[in-house]
């Protein structure tokens, strides 16, 4: 006891307690932090803690296609084309041929008489058809003829001619006559007749005559 008496002295008292005051503040620091906020550091420091941007990472993978988003509102109408270049001229759609008649100086008579409405300009063709007949003994022949006529331009066919008759009395004689023919039209109601005429003294008539008007759409004609 009396050697422990020797060694305590003021200096030692002072050390002792210092160090138990240093270990009891780092009791203190293990649990509450002086620095709260990066505020309270240099900004020079705190570029350095925080050091360079590292290198780029891989891309990932795509993600999944999402919902179809709803449908826009429909656009203007846009400005109209300029009109196109005329195109080539159509093949033709009716043709025919005929000649000069020849019932010029003979007394026609209207046998028959058809109608058409054309619903637009086009072509008529008209089907005419008939049966010469004469029992007369002047006729050795006689001549008839039969042709179409528009009564509107007055355009003509080309007449069929046909001989009849052998002179002989009460003999009946007998010839068939057919027309095929194509006239141009306007649109509209349209009138044809069909007639007959003979310059022969012998009576010569035509039976059954017959007409068939059919509309064909406008096209090319040759003659």
């Amino acid at each position: 006891m009396n050697s422990l008496r020797k060694h305590l002295s003021y200096a030692n008292i002072v050390a002792t307690l210092a160090l138990v005051f240093a270990m009891g503040g780092s009791a203190v620091a293990a649990n509450h932090y002086l620095i709260n906020s990066t505020k309270q550091v240099n900004p020079k420091v705190l570029k350095k803690l925080r050091g360079s941007v590292g290198k780029t990472g891989a891309q990932g993978l795509a993600g999944a296609q999402g919902p179809a988003g709803a449908r826009g509102a429909t656009g203007t109408q846009g400005i109209p084309g300029t009109q196109g270049l005329p195109g080539a001229p159509g093949s033709p759609l009716a043709a025919q041929a005929s000649s000069a008649g020849l019932l010029a100086s003979f007394p026609a008579i209207t046998l028959q008489t058809v109608k058409i409405d054309a619903p637009e300009d086009g072509f008529v063709l008209v089907n005419a058809t008939g049966t010469a007949f004469t029992e007369s003994a002047s006729c050795n022949p006689c001549s008839i003829g039969m042709r179409v006529v528009d009564a509107a331009t007055a355009a003509k066919s080309p007449d069929m001619l046909t001989d009849v008759g052998t002179g002989a009395a009460g003999l009946f004689r007998e010839s068939g006559l057919s027309i095929a023919f194509m006239f141009p039209v306007k649109a509209g109601s349209q009138t044809f007749t069909l007639q007959s005429g003979t310059g022969s003294t012998g009576l010569v008539t035509v039976l059954n005559p017959t007409m068939v008007a059919q509309f064909i759409h406008e096209g090319s004609t040759t003659p």
